[in-house]
Formats: structure tokens, C-alpha cells, sequence
């Protein structure tokens, strides 16, 4: 059986409420692209009594093997920085639980046609701006990265599957075990030491919760 070209992956770990949030934004995606793979990675146990196979909605059941755990990991980051190896597709679209889609997404896809990862800027949008970090790992990205380098919003994340990109995750795996905290400082770590090109996406592609005060979840054009 081929790969399939293109399809959206969400991760609903440890929680019902992810997974609750999780099947709301693939519902949502579901009205704009009909035909559109997606899958929810997930170890909930209450999913197993879901048939969304009538959606086109496929749940992967996954394990989140042994690892060197902090007491205030979580496991979903553990799982999102291994996505690349965890996607079945040629191209990915990775949407966090809370994203709501509020359009189609088709034109997404075009970004890769310059390059193979695309995220859009964080609100803050360097690392110098960062003011939700502990000091530690702050300063130990201070002194591997510029202040300037970018800070990008991983809850929306489009890729190909190519090896420089799965390299890539697996550098920022590496580096979010070393704190266990904040996904998006171990990303910034890992583009550095790859020297790894990011194709901006329009802010429109994820937009903060903080833009729409009446709405309560990140929006995705």
C-alpha cells in the first residue's frame, strides 16, 4: 500500500479532555475538507468505544514508551517531537488539540513548495521576548542561540517527510528531555543546531486565543 500524499495528525494523550477537544477541531476540519485524511494518535481508553471510521476519522491507539520522566513532564510534548516518525503521511499538518478551523485549508499546502517545515511566529515573537520560561533553561538558551532567533508557535506544524526533517524532530526531542518544559524554547535549540530553514506561515493559520476573547481556542484558517 503507497503513502498517503497528505493528511492532518492531532495528539490526544493522557487526558479525555484532550481527546474531547481533539475530535471537536478533526469535526470542525471534517465540514471544510470532506475528503481529507485525519488522524488522532491517542491512549485514552474511552476512545476505543468511538467508531469515526464513517468520518474518515482514524484513531491511532499509541503507547508513550519509558522514558527519563520529570515530575512536571508531560507526555504529549514527549509525543508531538516525535511526529515525524509517528506520521504515516508525505506531507503532515500537525494541529494542536484546541486549534478550531474555521475555513478550508487546502492552500496550507503550498508552503512547501518552499521549504519542508512551516510554522507561523509565536505572539512573542524571539526568544529575547520569551517571558514564560523558567530562568534555566532561559539562560541555557541564551548562550546557544541569538536573542533574535525566531520563536516559532508549535501548535500548528506542516512538514515533509524527508530526512533533514526527521533529524529535526529528533534533535528537538533531544533537547526538550534535557528541561521537560517548554516544546516551543527546545524547538528554537534544535533549528539552531540543525541550521534548519522555516517557511513562516500567515498568522491566519493560527491565530491566539487572545485575538477572539469571546472564543475559547486557538483558530486555524
Amino acid at each position: 500500500m503507497s503513502t498517503p500524499r497528505r493528511g492532518v495528525i492531532y495528539c490526544a494523550v493522557n487526558s479525555i479532555h484532550y481527546l474531547e477537544a481533539a475530535l471537536i477541531s478533526a469535526f470542525a476540519l471534517r465540514q471544510f475538507e470532506p475528503t481529507l485524511p485525519i488522524v488522532i494518535l491517542t491512549n485514552v481508553a474511552e476512545a476505543t468505544r468511538l467508531d469515526l471510521a464513517p468520518l474518515g476519522i482514524k484513531l491511532q491507539f499509541i503507547q508513550v514508551p519509558p522514558y527519563p520522566r520529570l515530575p512536571d513532564a508531560r507526555d504529549s510534548r514527549y509525543v508531538k517531537t516525535s511526529l515525524a516518525v509517528l506520521s504515516e503521511f508525505e506531507e503532515t499538518l500537525y494541529l494542536d488539540a484546541d486549534i478550531l478551523p474555521l475555513h478550508p485549508i487546502t492552500p496550507i499546502w503550498d508552503y512547501l513548495n518552499q521549504g519542508d517545515i512551516a510554522m507561523a511566529i509565536h505572539p512573542l515573537p524571539t526568544l529575547a521576548q520569551t517571558n514564560h520560561v523558567e530562568p534555566e533553561e532561559m539562560d541555557y538558551t541564551l548562550k546557544r542561540c541569538s536573542g533574535e532567533a525566531s520563536q516559532y508557535n508549535g501548535g500548528v506544524i506542516l512538514w515533509r517527510n524527508v530526512p533533514k526533517i526527521r533529524v529535526l524532530f529528533s534533535v528537538w526531542k533531544q533537547e526538550w528531555l534535557k528541561f521537560q518544559q517548554h516544546d516551543q524554547l527546545a524547538l528554537i535549540r534544535a533549528i539552531a543546531t540543525m541550521n534548519c530553514p522555516v517557511v513562516e506561515l500567515p498568522k491566519i493559520y493560527n491565530f491566539p486565543r487572545s485575538e477572539f476573547p469571546w472564543m475559547g481556542s486557538k483558530t486555524a484558517r
